[in-house]
């Protein structure tokens, strides 16, 4: 076969040559400058890990040092319904807000072992459904699924303490189980 020749003979040949050669090390640089970065990000992100693992710490010792500065201040404040109750809602605004995943509360146990239901708010699956509830639509909303609970179930929906506006007030619970309840009693709201 004979060959076809070609304008500038040796010196093509050697840029296309040398072209490849390029092509090479930049694909070696851009492979390790990737390299690089993947390499900082995971350092970030321990150096992330630690700060939430520390600032956990610094939080957990706060409040041990609270309970004690408490007790010598009043050996019986544990028994203050109320100031025990506004400090657990402090805790959980700290803890469960700041720190969602690593401070997740442990699942309560039914008494035959199994885990209880997660609880959930009318103000949580508002905020899912992406709707922003005043005070007093909330108030109408729990109504309405007091309502439909009682007539799904037979029942009123169980109750809990909770500190609301200062003072410690029965408040309707509800678990993921009447997502569907809570849901249909923000539509029916938002209708309005």
């Amino acid at each position: 076969m004979a060959g076809v020749p070609i304008p500038g003979g040796q010196q093509a040949l050697h840029a296309v040559c040398a072209s490849d050669s390029e092509l090479g090390k930049r694909k070696l640089y851009d492979d390790f400058r990737r390299m690089e970065l993947e390499e900082r990000a995971v350092r970030c992100e321990q150096v992330r890990i630690e700060n939430s693992k520390q600032n956990i710490e610094n939080k957990i010792t706060a409040v041990v040092r609270f309970a004690e500065a408490m007790t010598v201040i009043d050996a019986e404040w544990k028994n203050d319904h109320q100031l025990v109750l506004q400090t657990q809602e402090v805790l959980k605004h700290v803890f469960f807000r700041a720190y969602p995943d690593a401070c997740a509360p442990p699942p309560l146990a039914l008494g035959d072992g199994r885990a209880a239901p997660a609880s959930i708010s009318i103000a949580q699956v508002a905020l899912e459904m992406g709707v922003l509830l005043e005070e007093s639509d909330a108030i109408r909303v729990g109504t309405l699924l007091g309502i439909l609970y009682k007539e799904k179930y037979g029942t009123p929906p169980p109750q809990h303490d909770q500190l609301v506006d200062g003072a410690v007030r029965a408040v309707d619970r509800y678990t993921a189980r009447d997502a569907d309840l809570v849901e249909a009693a923000i539509r029916a709201l938002v209708k309005r």
